[in-house]
């Protein structure tokens, strides 16, 4: 596999993660150090921080799917860069699906012993009109 193939992964990692409300997993996906912001504005610095404003958003949320698509990945040595769309998803009348929120993940990784990890995480809204 290919470092670019294992950034890939991780940020789907994270999307699954997330959906899934499978906490344990993605704490792991952080760096003990990794800065975090929220597509409010809100920030957090490090994984103590992250998991508990991360934590609380989750724990409150409707649950909803990612939708991450047009990743572009840079790959440095032992770090790397990417820029991906995400579209958030939640379930509507039947079977269909309405799109809940659209943005820009723009992030930050390192290669640690365990594999890659986040070490900063900028989330942005998608603008909206003209």
């Amino acid at each position: 596999m290919t470092a670019r193939d294992e950034v890939l992964d991780l940020l789907a990692e994270y999307c699954r993660a997330v959906d899934d409300r499978e906490l344990e997993r993605l704490w792991r996906l952080f760096d003990a150090n990794c800065e975090y912001t929220f597509v409010d504005g809100d920030v957090a610095h490090g994984i103590d921080e992250i998991r508990q404003k991360l934590g609380g958003r989750i724990a409150g949320a409707i649950r909803h799917r990612h939708i991450l698509t047009n990743s572009i990945v840079e790959i440095g040595h032992d770090t790397a860069k990417a820029k991906s769309d995400w579209y958030l998803i939640k379930p509507a009348t039947g079977q269909a699906w309405d799109i809940e929120g659209a943005g820009y993940y723009q992030d930050e990784m390192r290669r640690s012993p365990g594999g890659w990890v986040f070490t900063r995480r900028h989330i942005s809204p998608a603008p909206r009109g003209q």
